[in-house]
C-alpha cells in the first residue's frame, strides 16, 4: 500500500482579496506534491470572504482528485470570527452545521468529535 504524503501550510496575517492569487498558487502547489494538506490559520490577524471561498474551492478540488485538504483545529479568532459572520461555523447559539468539522480541525464548535 502506497504511503499517503502530507504538508502542513501556515496562512498568517491579514488576507483578503488581492491575496487570493498568491493563496491559491500556494494551495494548488501544495495539492499537486502532497495526497493531504493541513492548512494551519493560527496566525491569521484578518481575513475576508474571498480567502473562505478559496478554502472552499480547494477542499473540493482536492476531493475531486481523491487529495484532502483539512484545516487545523487552532484557527485564529478572527477567522472563527469570520465563518460565523457569514454563517459557515453553525448558528448563532452555538449549533453546528456538518461543515464544522472542515473548518475546526475535526471538532464542532464546542471541540467536541464530529
Amino acid at each position: 500500500m502506497a504511503r499517503k504524503r502530507r504538508a502542513k501550510i501556515a496562512l498568517a496575517g491579514g488576507l483578503g482579496l488581492q491575496d487570493a492569487k498568491d493563496t491559491c498558487a500556494k494551495l494548488v502547489q501544495a495539492l499537486e506534491k502532497f495526497d493531504t494538506v493541513e492548512v494551519d490559520l493560527s496566525e491569521l490577524t484578518s481575513v475576508d470572504v474571498s480567502i473562505v471561498q478559496l478554502l472552499i474551492a480547494a477542499r473540493k478540488s482536492a476531493s475531486a482528485r481523491g487529495k484532502a485538504l483539512t484545516i487545523s483545529s487552532n484557527s485564529s479568532e478572527n477567522f472563527r470570527g469570520t465563518l460565523a459572520e457569514i454563517g459557515l461555523s453553525g448558528t448563532q447559539g452555538g449549533g453546528c452545521n456538518l461543515d464544522a468539522a472542515f473548518w475546526f480541525g475535526g471538532k464542532g464548535l464546542e471541540g467536541q468529535t464530529l
